[in-house]
């Protein structure tokens, strides 16, 4: 057996893996399967680390429209959770009050990221057209003024009868707003063309970190 062998070398003469010279801080070595932005199949890369090291959030709720207003969900201590049951008051989307925030939001980014895909499905009793909406919001300590609104992604889906289910694929990359900054919240929320529709929805929103 040589006496050289890699894994009998001391840490001072062990040599960095190939590319590494030129690899931009936050990267990670990987063998791209397409995934990613910059890989191709079966290539061994580095690989910006947002672009592998991903999490993922799920939204769903049910909704028994009885405006055409946005709804959000129904306080948990109405024990009636996961229902889009409480009117915003408004079909379009400005401002929500630092309690809305708070009460109906479904996820906090725990630092910036982006986000990356938004996937699911949906059922509509019936033929028209409802919403399904991701509002970003970013709370201020101390402070009771109402937040500004920024909308991620609104989805148009047309009903058809709770025995059809409806799906979407959404690439966030692609998308105009697709970042949050840590301690921003997502608030769902769903909408309808007018007031006869229940609708049911389950989705994934895929996200990934820089640090």
């Amino acid at each position: 057996m040589a006496a050289n062998e890699h894994k009998n070398l001391t840490d001072i003469n062990r040599h960095n893996p190939l590319g590494f010279e030129n690899a931009v801080n936050n990267s990670v070595l990987s063998k791209s399967q397409g995934s990613s932005p910059t890989g191709t199949d079966g290539v061994v890369i580095w690989d910006a680390k947002k672009n592998i090291m991903t999490t993922s959030t799920k939204f769903m709720g049910t909704s028994t429209f009885g405006t055409t207003d946005y709804y959000l969900y129904r306080d948990v201590g109405n024990n009636i959770e996961g229902k889009l049951s409480n009117s915003y008051g408004s079909s379009t989307a400005t401002t929500l009050s630092p309690q809305s925030a708070l009460r109906y939001g479904r996820y906090i980014a725990f630092d910036d990221c982006n986000l990356i895909r938004f996937t699911g499905v949906v059922t509509n009793t019936s033929p028209d057209i409802c919403y399904l909406t991701l509002w970003k919001v970013t709370p201020v300590d101390n402070s009771s003024t109402d937040l500004t609104i920024t909308v991620l992604k609104e989805i148009e889906i047309t009903g058809a009868g709770n025995a059809t289910v409806r799906t979407f694929d959404i690439d966030m990359r692609e998308e105009v707003n697709n970042t949050l900054l840590k301690g921003d919240i997502i608030v769902p929320v769903v909408r309808n063309t007018d007031t006869s529709a229940t609708m049911f929805f389950n989705s994934t929103l895929g996200i990934s970190y820089d640090n």
